[in-house]
């Protein structure tokens, strides 16, 4: 592909990236549909120009991050993995057969490549559990952990490394002193908090943000309601909620990330309280209340049980 000055340079404007790279573009959607057919047997359903967007997004990131290795734009588009960039659009699109041959790839290549890396623990076991619906999770970006792939190898492989840091973290965690995640105050401006000054902090948080959660769910649509009570009271997998509802383990994945939102979006004057009186940076806050609302999911309270069971 010959290089054109005018994509030399970190930014260009979409229409005319996609113009200049329609071959390109065009060859990734085929090779992305004969993929969803062979993994499916269904036809990708979301067409070719709703998916330019994001990727004409993910390409500029990675070029701003990696665009000092290739000497023009044009190369570094040529270097990336274009197919399953526009596989990611595609699930972010709410394609269900692109869905399904994601969630498909995490059962059949992922999720073993994790378990034989770490002998079939148990903590690797709960990785890969939680693999699908930390994709989903927003991340410090505001994005979908899932946006964040800029195609630089392939999806399997992209989504093997965050298994194997999950896994890490799970095995981690069992060792972990009471007040495991007091770390996230490290940032504190009083440096000389005392350890269970920040225990107490945090379990207020806790407190807190179990009762937030009940004045979310009141507000949550129908859909999101019913996957709440199925995820987090009755503690149904996501497998067996996306079965009940007739869609996709993605889909679950999205509905569950939306419900998090919610609850972070309710907690924002409370956020913004913690900041204040502790000290602590927004960014830390936040990180907390994430880490407070996996938990939830896979440990809720009896009180979080009790309030939601009572609405």
């Amino acid at each position: 592909m010959t290089a054109n000055p005018a994509l030399n340079k970190e930014k260009c404007d979409v229409p005319g990236f996609v113009d200049h790279f329609q071959v390109c573009l065009s060859d990734a959607y085929q090779r992305l549909c004969v993929l969803i057919r062979k993994s499916t047997g269904r036809s990708v359903e979301v067409v070719q120009s709703a998916l330019h967007l994001h990727t004409f997004d993910v390409v500029t990131r990675g070029h701003e991050k990696y665009g000092t290795a290739v000497d023009s734009f044009s190369a570094y588009v040529d270097s990336v993995r274009l197919d399953h960039i526009k596989w990611v659009a595609a699930v972010l699109k709410n394609d269900e057969a692109a869905a399904t041959a994601f969630v498909t790839i995490i059962r059949t290549k992922v999720s073993p490549a994790i378990m034989a890396k770490f002998d079939h623990r148990e903590f690797a076991a709960r990785a890969t559990e939680d693999l699908p619906s930390r994709i989903f999770m927003e991340g410090q970006s505001r994005r979908p952990r899932i946006a964040e792939y800029l195609g630089r190898s392939s999806l399997e492989t992209w989504l093997v490394g965050i298994g194997y840091r999950l896994a890490i973290n799970e095995r981690r965690r069992p060792g972990q002193a009471p007040g495991g995640d007091v770390d996230v105050f490290a940032d504190t401006a009083a440096g000389n908090t005392s350890t269970q000054d920040q225990i107490d902090q945090i379990e207020t948080i806790r407190n807190t943000l179990l009762a937030k959660s009940v004045d979310a769910v009141r507000k949550m649509n129908s859909q999101e309601q019913l996957v709440f009570q199925m995820t987090v009271i009755k503690r149904l997998k996501p497998a067996q909620v996306a079965e009940y509802l007739s869609v996709s383990r993605a889909r679950v994945s999205q509905i569950r990330q939306q419900i998090k939102q919610k609850i972070i979006t309710g907690a924002e004057d409370f956020v913004s309280d913690i900041v204040e009186r502790y000290g602590a940076s927004r960014e830390s806050v936040e990180n907390l209340l994430w880490k407070i609302l996996d938990e939830l999911e896979s440990n809720p309270s009896d009180s979080a049980a009790q309030h939601s069971g009572n609405e």
